[in-house]
């Protein structure tokens, strides 16, 4: 018993405190909503300057929309990979043997590649210890890789933590730039070959904190020294001027035109030896990819549009972006904020339009999709990604806040359940009901005489019920009334509707339909229930003696 009449008591606090929020928020009017637009513009402003993410790149939203797009670039034709499929681990085994092969292999390939003049090769082979028993041929592909021109060969980043186990000094590794003085050790794995190493770059692929591969740079960063990376390299060795004004860059995935073209490396292999219909000239001019996709032997990575695409594709991709320009680029922060700031007033001045609650929503949900859509189609037809999440996010928050707010000043207005328990409290001893047609050219007229009726009976004394029927049947159509009520602590039914009628704005009275005044009965003035019957009752009659067929009754 005692735990019931806690939540009892607890209820009627919760009611208390609702009421008293509801009527703060109807004081303060629309300021509120501008209020709000500025705490959330200086919110987006300092989170802009401070450099603090908000939400839509290097992430679900941004990998989504890659995803899904409507159109990507097309892959270029100068960007070719020459892959090591599973047909190729299949058509050479009788010729070379089972993977992995000897090097003499490579080296025909590479001599052959470079001979045709290819733009620039990247071979996507780690080679780290030498072939025991095959020195000849480890000798021949020492001797082809010392005189390539155009050939980068990769050397793998270890991490970090295991520096301090290595002796291999960053000075000593070729193509390594040191930032000071310092010459730390690093934990790499280096290609055997010193014809390689003269040409190498770090194949390391830029992962995300999630593990997803969304970018690549030209030139590696690694504390105190750098060196380029398999891409940076290969075009460096091409005499190619990268269209890159960013590191790192987005890679604009060709996901909606087709994939970049591969070549077996069993087709190239066999037309060399004479057999098959492939020309070897194919790849005069050529930027070209030598790796391996078959299972068991390729280096499979998470992308946004791909939880396993191959590294060869990455390379690829990464190699047309750089070389074209085609990389995806991000729109100044400061013009994102700009952008989200703009949104927030837009959503200040709806609110404070006083919009029904079913427009707000529709506007607001349009405006949002219209985002997505801008953001859509902005991704597919252009390299550019606006970032939209600190719009879209702090639109989010506004909407939230704001639509609250408006919910609990309309209870006040509207007259809620709630509000009877306060005007039982106050002893009224009479209200007045004015019935009018609802017609949006008067709602301003509605606002103003709503104000000045509050300014002389109190706030939570004067209602603009709209809509005083739910139904949508047969008692639907007289929703098409609304009334205006005005409930008096002081005044007698013969000296109120004198005292409302003083503070209607005369462009009312042409949709004004009834008007009557009524004395509270001494038994309904301290009775919620009571109250609520007794006021219901004559609204509803107030209504329903409007004539809408017939001319306006006078007043």
């Amino acid at each position: 018993m005692k735990k019931a009449h806690k939540i009892l008591g607890m209820t009627a606090a919760g009611a208390t405190l609702f009421l008293g929020v509801s009527r703060l928020c109807h004081a303060t009017g629309t300021k509120f909503y501008w209020l709000l637009a500025l705490v959330l513009s200086m919110a987006v402003f300092f989170a802009t300057v401070l450099d603090v993410k908000i939400g839509t790149v290097d992430g679900r939203v941004y990998d989504s929309v890659l995803k899904y797009r409507l159109a990507s670039p097309a892959p270029s034709a100068d960007v070719v990979i020459l892959d090591i499929d599973e047909k190729t681990l299949a058509t050479l085994a009788p010729i070379y043997g089972r993977w992995p092969w000897q090097r003499e292999v490579f080296a025909q390939a590479i001599a052959e590649l470079e001979a045709s003049e290819v733009k620039g090769l990247i071979v996507n082979i780690l080679f780290t210890d030498a072939d025991l028993g095959h020195e000849d041929s480890d000798a021949l592909l020492d001797f082809v890789t010392a005189d390539t021109q155009v050939t980068a060969y990769p050397m793998v980043r270890l991490p970090a933590a295991n520096d301090e186990q290595s002796q291999l000094k960053a000075s000593a590794i070729p193509g390594v730039t040191l930032r000071g003085a310092a010459d730390p050790a690093v934990a790499a794995l280096l290609p055997f070959l010193a014809g390689m190493q003269q040409s190498m770059g770090i194949a390391n692929l830029q992962a995300d904190d999630d593990g997803i591969v969304r970018q690549m740079s030209l030139q590696h960063q690694d504390g105190e020294w750098e060196m380029p990376t398999l891409v940076g390299r290969v075009l460096a060795l091409a005499g190619v001027q990268p269209q890159v004004d960013t590191m790192p860059y987005y890679l604009n995935w060709r996901n909606k035109r087709g994939a970049y073209q591969r070549v077996s490396f069993s087709d190239y292999m066999l037309a060399l030896n004479g057999e098959g219909e492939f020309d070897t000239g194919f790849f005069q001019g050529k930027y070209v990819v030598l790796g391996a996709s078959a299972p068991g032997i390729s280096n499979l990575k998470p992308t946004p549009i791909n939880p396993i695409m191959d590294d060869n594709e990455i390379l690829a991709t990464a190699l047309n972006d750089a070389v074209q320009g085609t990389y995806i680029r991000l729109l100044p922060a400061w013009l994102m904020a700009v952008v989200a700031i703009a949104f927030l007033i837009l959503l200040a001045a709806l609110f404070s339009a006083k919009y029904t609650p079913k427009k707000l929503d529709l506007l607001f949900t349009a405006l949002e999709l219209l985002g997505f859509v801008v953001l859509f189609v902005s991704v597919s037809y252009s390299t550019y990604f606006p970032d939209l999440s600190p719009m879209l996010m702090a639109g989010l928050a506004y909407f939230v806040v704001a639509r609250l707010y408006a919910n609990l000043d309309a209870r006040v207005v509207s007259g809620a359940p709630e509000q009877f328990k306060h005007l039982s409290k106050s002893n009224p001893v009479a209200f007045s009901v004015t019935a009018f047609t609802r017609d949006a050219r008067c709602k301003k007229a509605w606002a103003t005489t709503h104000k000045k009726l509050e300014q002389e009976f109190g706030l939570g004394f004067v209602f603009l019920v709209k809509e005083p029927f739910l139904s949508d049947k047969v008692f639907g159509a007289l929703n098409d009334i609304g009334c205006l009520i005005v409930v008096s602590r002081d005044k007698t039914a013969e000296t109120l509707v004198q005292a409302v009628h003083e503070q209607l704005e005369p462009a009312l009275l042409e949709y004004l339909q009834g008007d009557e005044v009524y004395d509270i009965p001494l038994a309904a003035q301290a009775d919620i229930k009571l109250l609520q019957r007794y006021m219901s009752g004559k609204i509803a009659h107030v209504i329903g003696n409007v004539d809408f067929l017939g001319a306006r009754p006078s007043l």
